[in-house]
């Protein structure tokens, strides 16, 4: 017998409003096939809705309310990698576990992505 197979197909999404809009309007039996992974932009792209760069705090914010609701109680993987040379490394363990913060209690099912060096030092207690 063969294991099922849950997710087909993941796209890889640079978190903007467009894209996920365009994660929303996917029809139920796909959606439920489908395994983004969520690259928050770097805070030098400017935000077309406010047409200024974005704040640290409206990054923790608006990318954890975002994908609650636009890809609410599903499973996502949520790359956070480019913040911390934008933001400081020193200090990643107040934001980024705010950023997760926010996405869950906007009903958000995110997996941070991290690599094996993240796992040791500041990154890593960040993380945890």
């Amino acid at each position: 017998m063969t294991p099922e197979v849950p997710f087909v197909y993941s796209p890889a999404l640079r978190a903007k409003l467009g894209e996920y809009r365009a994660l929303n309007r996917l029809p139920a039996p796909i959606a439920d096939l489908v395994f983004p992974l969520l690259i928050v932009p770097p805070p030098k792209d400017r935000d077309p809705e406010s047409g200024r760069k974005p704040t640290l705090e409206e990054i923790v914010h608006f990318t954890g309310a975002r994908i609650g609701r636009y890809w609410p109680l599903r499973l996502a993987m949520l790359d956070t990698r480019c913040l911390f040379s934008a933001f400081g490394e020193m200090n990643c363990t107040e934001w980024l576990p705010r950023l997760f913060s926010v996405a869950r209690s906007s009903n958000a099912r995110v997996i941070p992505v991290m690599t094996l060096e993240d796992i040791v030092g500041v990154r890593g207690d960040a993380f945890s």
